[in-house]
């Protein structure tokens, strides 16, 4: 159904609760789990949302497609929208990953 479930998502609370996890196993484990943190945020950081490095991307293949940069004003808007959107999702996940931990 390709549909995410909230129990799959996890923010800093959640992070810092799986850490202190992986630190009870072992210092090598805490080394994978931090290397893969940083990987995922790399990738997150790639995705065309237009507050992220991706979204930047996105505008200047735009601007190369249409030979003129989209208006200041379109712009602003554009990453206004996606960051009350952003946290938004950021609350709805640090909601989840409270009771989760309770």
């Amino acid at each position: 159904t390709r549909e995410v479930s909230p129990k799959f998502l996890s923010g800093p609370i959640g992070i810092l609760d799986a850490t202190s996890r992986v630190v009870q196993i072992g210092f090598m484990s805490l080394l994978f789990f931090v290397g893969f943190i940083s990987v995922n945020l790399g990738i997150v950081n790639l995705l065309p949302i237009p507050i992220a490095d991706g979204g930047q991307m996105l505008f200047f293949t735009l601007e190369k497609l249409r030979g003129k940069p989209l208006s200041l004003r379109k712009q602003v808007i554009i990453q206004q929208v996606s960051i009350v959107l952003l946290i938004g999702l950021f609350l709805y996940i640090t909601v989840y990953d409270i009771l989760r931990v309770i």
